[in-house]
């Protein structure tokens, strides 16, 4: 499950197109599912990704993206946060461990097996890098490319 939520997370962060405009048709589970769980959407849109549904939507004045098992589960939910809006230990920790790269303001927040991960996009003079951290996991590397001269 790890691994789909970091392949997941990593895909929404590297495309810019997260928000799909395609729509896909769902069954009344995954409509009910989406209202227990988020009462009062709006804009909901409906994708199906790797054997899950993803669904784009208003909630509280946010733009969310949670993702449903067929059988109307969810699975995770995430949505795209500011640089400072990380919890301070792992802000600090982001400083301390990588203090010569710039890092994207733009944060992807995922929340999944009760656990809050945040994937941070950042570059240095040759590489991009996507960090994977959590305020009691740390910080790590989860993909890195050479940056074109």
């Amino acid at each position: 499950m790890k691994r789909i939520m970091t392949a997941i997370g990593l895909v929404l962060l590297l495309s810019s197109s997260a928000l799909q405009a395609g729509e896909t048709p769902v069954n009344q589970k995954l409509t009910d599912a989406l209202n227990h769980e988020f009462s009062g959407v709006s804009n909901a849109h409906w994708e199906k990704v790797s054997g899950a549904y993803q669904t784009t939507f208003n909630y509280m004045g946010q733009r969310l993206i949670a993702y449903f098992s067929p059988d109307g589960e969810l699975i995770s939910t995430t949505r795209f946060i500011n640089l400072n809006q990380l919890p301070f230990a792992v802000t600090r920790n982001l400083k301390e461990k990588y203090p010569d790269i710039q890092i994207q303001e733009s944060v992807l927040e995922a929340v999944y097996d009760s656990q809050t991960f945040y994937f941070i996009t950042a570059t240095d003079q040759k590489k991009e890098y996507i960090l994977k951290a959590s305020a009691s996991e740390g910080i790590f590397i989860v993909n890195k490319r050479k940056l074109k001269q």
